[in-house]
């Protein structure tokens, strides 16, 4: 035994040696420099372009296998000009010689610095990497495993690298066709040691320039990533990217953001996960995540996102945008927003959407199927809007005969839609003190066709008209007074209606006069327009009218056909006049 372990000793002794003299023999006989034109060479006869190495080509062999090289550039294709495709200014690898004998690959940290990337297309539309990605003849159809006899090779048994490190970098875009350039300077890249079974820090960053949009500013990315191979599992824990830019081509001129997450995937369940999420732009600050699952054959979504409170006049001025002359963002005041979702491949649900703006909240459900022909169907709440908030926001000025209307709106509906319609049932909606029940629907935008039935319980009108001049009454509407309005009427707006609907008002008072069980039914088609019926009671007598506009010709013709009967006339003149009566009985009028 003694004898074996002795021979093993002096067998391993002197493997090491011949290891070692053959390694000192490589460095010391071979100068990698003296390969320069064959190298060269090489690079012309599968590419066609030219490689210039303008620096030493280092090599070391014991203990670590070495390779450095400086200074190297690779020509352009022809027809873009003598700028370099490609050059490098450092580019250093090491790997430990002795534990690859084993299939062990243990690397220092791999350095690349001053890489510089020129990337072009032409007017034609061809790039300068064409020729490169080519491909030689006879070279269809093979594969990554049509490489060969022994060009698989066995796997290896592990793995650690010091780390990747790339500084100085560039990469520029310039599209002739569309006419215009990108540019990506000081790039750099740094990592943490990568052993192929623990976490990984990572730090990305760049600067980037462009001219269409125009914009300039640095990019910056940091996490720590695990990657499971075997599993086919990635997760990015704490990771965080930065965006500061600025330029004309941007809203507002600059936009910047912060992003920050952990994300999650697992090929072998299918599953992915944006957890802890918090984006802060431009003023706001929104916090969710999100969870999918199928992601490869039938992907399903669910997440949430929060809108924490913000004032909606500094984000409009952060967008640079310019809204309608009158227009004030800052009467809506905050908003806030908090959001439900899921998803799967060709549907999506909106589980619940809040949003407070002007003094009131919105709130939404929503479900949508058929993503490439949607329709969605859902429900919608107003809860304590304001009104005059809204239109004082649109620039809109709103007096009224009672400043205490037009202060609270509430309103829930069931809807149903999609691109060119909707509909709303079940709708319940409270201005003040009226309530207003019933349903409606829009089809085909473009020419609108309007159906509805709808039913309002009360409604003082003469809160909402204007204050009349001091010294003046309110104005009463006469049907002298309507056929004169007719002939200044929008006619070609008039002509496109296409309406039928009914109305019924529970009780009335305009121009102070009062009326109950109100029936208007209003129809246009063709550039006839009509109120039939037109009924009311009013007074302990009835009203009943037909009333028509034909706008089919240039000169509008008005038609009536109205009567009272059974009205009190004494009340009716008193309400209408302010006065005492001064004439009793009962009226019957026709017109």
């Amino acid at each position: 035994m003694g004898k074996a372990l002795k021979y093993l000793l002096i067998a391993v002794v002197i493997l090491v040696l011949v290891v070692a003299g053959g390694a000192a023999a490589i460095v010391l006989l071979v100068d990698p420099n003296d390969y320069r034109d064959e190298i060269a060479s090489q690079v012309r006869e599968q590419t066609g372009r030219e490689l210039t190495l303008g620096g030493d080509i280092g090599l070391s062999v014991f203990p670590w296998l070495g390779l450095t090289l400086n200074d190297a550039r690779l020509s352009n294709a022809p027809g873009f000009g003598d700028e370099p495709f490609a050059e490098v200014g450092e580019v250093e690898i090491r790997v430990k010689l002795m534990p690859l004998l084993s299939k062990q690959l243990e690397m220092e940290t791999a350095r690349l610095i001053g890489l510089k990337v020129n990337l072009a297309r032409n007017e034609n539309g061809r790039t300068n990497w064409d020729d490169l990605t080519a491909g030689k003849p006879g070279d269809e159809g093979k594969g990554p495993g049509d490489r060969g006899p022994g060009a698989g090779g066995g796997a290896l048994a592990g793995l650690a690298i010091g780390g990747i490190e790339i500084r100085d970098a560039a990469l520029t875009w310039d599209d002739r066709l569309e006419d215009r350039r990108f540019a990506v300077q000081d790039l750099r890249l740094t990592t943490g040691p990568i052993d192929g079974r623990g976490p990984v820090d990572v730090a990305f960053g760049f600067d980037v320039r462009s001219d269409k949009p125009e914009m300039r500013g640095p990019i910056e990315f940091k996490g720590r990533v695990l990657a499971d191979h075997v599993n086919h599992r990635m997760r990015v824990d704490g990771a965080e990217l930065t965006v500061d830019l600025e330029g004309a081509g941007l809203p507002g001129g600059a936009f910047d953001a912060s992003l920050r997450a952990d994300l999650a995937a697992d090929m072998a369940q299918q599953t992915a996960s944006i957890a802890n999420l918090r984006l802060d732009t431009l003023g706001v600050s929104a916090t969710g995540g999100v969870e999918a699952a199928q992601i490869q054959d039938a992907p399903r979504v669910t997440g949430q996102l929060d809108v924490a409170e913000f004032e909606l006049a500094e984000l409009v001025g952060r967008l640079g945008i310019e809204l309608p002359e009158g227009v004030d963002a800052a009467r809506l005041g905050t908003v806030r927003l908090a959001s439900r979702f899921n998803a799967t491949q060709n549907s999506a649900e909106l589980e619940r959407l809040v949003i407070d703006v002007a003094g009131g909240q919105v709130e939404a459900k929503a479900k949508i199927a058929d993503l490439s022909q949607p329709s969605a169907a859902g429900e919608l709440e107003l809860r304590g809007l304001n009104p005059r908030v809204l239109l004082a926001a649109t620039g809109q000025a709103v007096e009224t005969a009672d400043p205490e209307v037009l202060k609270r709106l509430n309103l829930t509906t069931a809807f149903t839609g999609g691109p060119d319609r909707v509909a709303l049932r079940d709708l319940a909606l409270t201005l003040d003190e009226s309530q207003l029940k019933g349903s409606a629907s829009v089809r085909d935008f473009a020419a609108p066709a309007i159906r509805f039935e709808l039913d309002l319980d009360t409604i003082d009108a003469d809160r909402y008209l204007p204050p009349p001049a001091e010294g003046e009454k309110a104005a009463v509407a006469t049907p002298g007074a309507g056929a004169g309005a007719a002939a200044q009427l929008p006619l070609e707006t008039l002509r496109a209606l296409d309406i039928d609907g009914t109305l019924r008002i529970g009780r009335l008072k305009a121009y102070n006069l009062k009326s109950s069980d109100i029936v208007l039914r209003l129809t246009a088609s063709d550039g006839q327009l009509r109120i039939n019926p037109a009924q009311a009671q009013m007074y302990d007598g009835r009203y009943k009218g037909n009333i028509g506009l034909d706008v089919r010709t240039d000169t509008p013709r008005l038609s009536l056909d109205e009567s009272l009967s059974g009205v009190q006339v004494g009340p009716l003149l008193r309400d209408l006049t302010g006065e005492e009566e001064k004439l009793t009985g009962r009226a019957q009028v026709n017109a």
